[in-house]
């Protein structure tokens, strides 16, 4: 028995050893197979990207080129790390490199133009009409996400999305209309308040009950005030759209009121309050970039640039809000005042007729229909909250740090303690 255990115990040891070497030598070879792999990779990425040569039919003294930009391997190696939050850092590298208007090779058949100055952005948008307002087509992934293109925001330019925007604009849209949902408006600023009150003797955290608010608004715009009281149907649809949440604009809360609330029809006497939520979008816009357009004409031109009919072409409209010929040296910083009458933002048009100092809904033709809507959900909103309570945050600081999502979010929700306004004795 003995003799038995101690050649099993050899065995064991035996085969411990051989698994060890095996192991180790299996993890050397898969190292230098990696390795091979990755330069094998590289080597073939370059080669089936790099760009073809310019022949005798490529461009001439009459034919504009591309704007420039970096190398297919180069642009490749970019996209690892447009994502992480960095989108903007990398983009102004690329700027200053290549100019305001470049190129970055994403695909082989398709480039991609970036057009980062808010003038060549005015003149393409704006100025060039309907030359820039076609939409590329969704990619296979995308097609029920973007319903086939049958929406507003994703069809390509021509009668089906003229249709559209007729409808939208001339309907529930339509300036004269808002008044319509004066109650809606009224019965989610009620259920804010009540959300807030409820979590009073904690942490507040406002972005869930923004949400819950803002639902309850549209969808008693889509169905009719009586689907708007029931928490059913809103939770329902709330979990149909859940991904489609626009983002919370961050606000800087000030003192509250005497609690009486903010009438909807004293908004216009509140300029202040405009300024905030301008500031707001200015410094915080939904999105870095708007959603991609394609040229209608093969001779379309970018301030020289030849942009071919189906290159997908984006505008940075985050970056062009931070210009310092516009804000002056503290373009970052937030300063509302600047929206005040003699400010810089004074005379600022978010549908960028005239100039575009700002872009958080697009501009030109492709702008999004629903500026005034909600422009009134984010005043009446936020005039709401501060008039009813007293803010301050939960931390030290506020992390207004960004993360991207479907749009842009903060990465550490605004955390906050909230009282009952004091009584103002005169």
């Amino acid at each position: 028995m003995e003799e038995d255990a101690m050649v099993g115990d050899a065995v064991e040891e035996v085969v411990v050893r051989w698994s060890q070497q095996l192991r180790h030598g299996l993890l050397v070879y898969s190292y230098w197979f990696y390795c091979l792999l990755s330069a094998a990779a590289c080597a073939a990425v370059a080669l089936y990207l790099r760009p073809a040569r310019v022949g005798a039919g490529g461009p001439t003294a009459t034919t504009p080129e591309l704007p420039p930009g970096p190398s297919a391997l180069a642009s490749t190696g970019l996209l690892f790390f447009l994502g992480r939050g960095n989108f903007s850092t990398i983009m102004r590298l690329v700027r200053a490199s290549y100019g305001p208007v470049f190129t970055l090779r994403l695909k082989p058949s398709q480039p991609t133009i970036f057009v980062s100055d808010r003038a060549a952005a005015h003149r393409a948008l704006v100025q060039g009409g309907a030359l820039l307002a076609d939409r590329p087509p969704a990619a296979f992934s995308n097609r029920y996400l973007f319903s086939d293109q049958h929406s507003i925001a994703s069809c390509g330019y021509g009668p089906l999305w003229s249709a559209f925007r007729r409808n939208l604009t001339g309907r529930i849209l339509h300036p004269a209309s808002l008044q319509r949902y004066a109650g809606a408006r009224r019965r989610a600023a009620g259920v804010l308040v009540a959300g807030v009150k409820r979590q009073m003797n904690g942490v507040v955290v406002i972005e869930g009950l923004l949400h819950r608010a803002l639902y309850h608004v549209l969808v008693s715009m889509c169905f009719g005030d009586g689907l708007g009281e029931d928490d059913g149907v809103v939770a329902a649809v709330e979990a149909v759209q859940r991904e489609f949440t626009t983002s919370v604009i961050g606000f800087q809360a000030v003192s509250g009121g005497d609690g009486a609330g903010v009438r909807e029809e004293d908004l216009h006497k509140m300029p202040y309050l405009k300024a905030v939520v301008l500031e707001a979008l200015c410094r915080h816009p939904p999105a870095q970039l708007v959603m991609p357009h394609t040229a209608t004409d093969d001779a379309t031109l970018i301030d020289g640039f030849r942009v071919p009919k189906h290159a997908l072409v984006n505008f940075t409209t985050a970056d062009m809000a931070l210009d310092d010929r516009v804000w002056g040296a503290d373009a970052r910083w937030f300063r509302p005042d600047g929206f005040l009458p003699g400010g810089e933002g004074a005379d600022v048009q978010l549908t960028g007729a005239k100039e575009i100092k700002m872009s958080p809904f697009g501009a030109g033709r492709r702008a999004c229909p629903g500026i005034e809507l909600s422009l009134l959900h984010l005043e009446f909103m936020v005039g709401i909250l501060v008039g009813e309570f007293e803010w301050q945050a939960a931390e030290k600081t506020v992390d207004l740090a960004e993360k991207l999502e479907l749009s842009i979010v903060m990465c550490t929700p605004l955390r906050a303690l909230v009282a009952e306004p004091t009584p103002i004795i005169l």
